[in-house]
């Protein structure tokens, strides 16, 4: 399994993951920072090695794919916010050092000599994500930020939540597991904001959500009102606060709707 903190524990990045950088983030910048992070023309590290230095178990092949497969999701979120810029003369030359990204993050991953070789990333690419960066700034293509102290509070919630679900028997088996898989998925995306974004993360969440409701022996309050603080928490730059609470709410209102009667 990927290795990922326990309750209380703090993951390496931890520093980062409320946005702790003055400027805002956006797709570009993300990445740029991931790669300049990741790669290092100093250092000749196994396969095992970078991906132990990535926080993921090089045993565990689905953590791997997954990992590959969020770089990857990064990189495409630059694709598509290239195409909200104004159209232009150098909009077609933005994006098209980004392939090499997916053939490094595949590459590196699923090496099979388990060596990594010094030049990874050209500087072209590097180059072309300022750019991007620079000018999804210009234009207003900006990440949403967590506030401060958000992202712990979110993981000790999950944590609660995981627990509370391992402990659940009135919850089918195999509904327990897709539970905890959500669960974990919400965590690993918390843990890894810096690269994927704090919309990347509503995602994973909306999918929990989604999920539980579909889960009829789930009707205990306590279980889905903490799925509501959950929610709110990731969503709560989305609107003003009246409209979130109210979103909240109707959250809530679905998932007894569905369920029906809380105990």
């Amino acid at each position: 399994m990927e290795m990922l903190p326990g309750p209380g524990e703090q993951a390496e990045t931890s520093d980062n993951l409320d946005g702790g950088a003055e400027q805002p983030t956006n797709p570009a910048s993300r990445l740029h920072d991931f790669l300049t992070r990741a790669v290092k023309k100093t250092e000749s590290l196994s396969r095992d090695e970078w991906l132990t230095k990535q926080g993921i178990d090089p045993t565990d092949q689905s953590a791997i794919r997954e990992f590959a497969l969020q770089v990857i999701a990064t990189t495409n979120e630059v694709r598509t916010s290239i195409d909200l810029l104004p159209p232009s003369g150098i909009q077609s030359l933005l994006g098209r050092h980004l392939t090499q990204v997916d053939e490094y993050i595949t590459r590196v991953a699923f090496a099979v000599n388990r060596r990594i070789p010094h030049e990874q990333v050209s500087t072209e690419v590097l180059f072309s994500l300022e750019l991007c960066s620079a000018l999804f700034s210009e234009h207003g293509i900006v990440d949403e930020k967590l506030e401060s102290g958000t992202t712990d509070r979110l993981l000790k919630l999950i944590h609660t939540l995981i627990e509370e679900v391992k402990g659940d028997t009135s919850i089918p088996a195999a509904g327990r597991l897709y539970l905890l898989e959500r669960l974990q998925e919400v965590e690993r995306a918390l843990l890894r904001i810096d690269l994927l974004g704090v919309t990347f993360v509503q995602s994973t969440v909306d999918r929990l959500i989604g999920g539980a409701i579909a889960y009829p022996e789930i009707r205990k309050k306590s279980f889905l009102e903490r799925l509501a603080n959950l929610w709110h928490g990731v969503h709560s730059n989305a609107g003003g606060v009246q409209e979130i609470s109210a979103a909240a709410s109707s959250v809530i209102d679905l998932a007894h709707s569905i369920t029906g009667p809380t105990r």
